[in-house]
């Protein structure tokens, strides 16, 4: 028997948790038996606590000799990459954006919008899918540029569109949004609350003073207040928000105050709003794993969940 590759043992507010990334099980532990997952193998764990080996394998947190699981999650994965049930579409209403962030790979000078003729191609091919029996979901992605610039012209008649052909299929209709969520407002919100949308993705780079250098409108406006404005509206419709924070090494130790400009959303929204720290490609090489360490731990302390950090 061996311990799985998937186990992270993390501390929170003084308590000591053991999860499995793969299963999503945990185990809270005291520092007995924190210091008996740390210092010990398998075997000598069972002899040592029996139970406590139980119930780490009941977890999968211990698993046999002969398993492979980095070949298991990748056959899991590969699985649901060819599930024909399930049908992914991006759409790009347009390549322009509302910003200019320094780093952006677009290039905005010339002519990116969806024309007439694509937008009809688009709703034809989404009819075909939906009329597939094999496809039970739909999942329709909005990116960009920034597709809200397109909110009235695109966004709104083909979610109504598709929506409609959800209610006369009966299949199931996932609406996603990769913003920079400057444009989003409570009205905004509450009609794509009610054509189905389920998650945004919005950009923060760093606290309020670096990202409103970086992410600014031609009016120059306080796009850190309004977004965060917007993802308290989106949470307090029960809708998802990853927080994709672009860090460098000027901005990584402001990140601990977006977590307390966030802190006064209610603990039962929390869940919703997830991190995603990613450095921006372009900044200077110097090794930031302590600084990203420690922000993890932030996040977690706050209770807000972290699914990846890239470097």
């Amino acid at each position: 028997m061996k311990k799985s590759i998937y186990n992270h043992l993390f501390v929170i507010e003084n308590i000591s948790v053991l999860f499995n990334c793969r299963t999503h099980k945990l185990l809270l532990v005291d520092d007995c038996l924190k210091e008996l997952y740390s210092d010990y193998q398998p075997q000598e764990i069972k002899n040592l606590n029996a139970s406590f080996y139980t119930a780490l394998c009941d977890a999968s947190m211990i698993v046999d000799d002969e398993i492979n699981e980095f070949a298991e999650v990748k056959k899991e994965l590969e699985q649901r990459d060819y599930d024909e049930s399930l049908f992914h579409i991006i759409i790009n209403p347009t390549l322009k954006c509302n910003f200019q962030c320094w780093y952006c790979y677009e290039n905005h000078g010339y002519p990116s919008n969806m024309n007439n003729r694509v937008f009809e191609n688009t709703k034809l091919f989404i009819k075909k899918v939906f009329a597939d029996d094999k496809v039970k979901t739909v999942k329709i992605s909005f990116f960009g540029g920034e597709p809200l610039l397109k909110y009235q012209d695109i966004i709104i008649p083909l979610l109504e569109y598709v929506n409609g052909l959800a209610n006369s299929t009966n299949k199931k209709l996932i609406i996603h949004f990769t913003t920079n969520g400057f444009l989003l407002n409570k009205e905004r919100i509450d009609q794509l609350k009610t054509l189905n949308a389920t998650s945004f993705q919005i950009t923060l780079d760093g606290n309020e003073e670096h990202h409103n250098n970086v992410r600014f409108d031609k009016a120059n406006h306080n796009s850190y207040r309004t977004i965060l404005t917007n993802v308290r509206h989106i949470v307090k419709n029960q809708m998802s928000v990853i927080l994709r924070i672009n860090y460098t090494t000027k901005n990584i130790k402001t990140i601990a105050d977006v977590l307390n400009d966030i802190s006064d959303i209610p603990s039962k929204s929390k869940e919703l709003v997830i991190f995603s720290l990613n450095r921006v490609w372009q900044d200077e090489e110097c090794n930031l794993d302590k600084e990203i360490e420690e922000i993890e731990s932030q996040i977690i302390n706050y209770g807000q969940l972290l699914i990846k950090t890239s470097d």
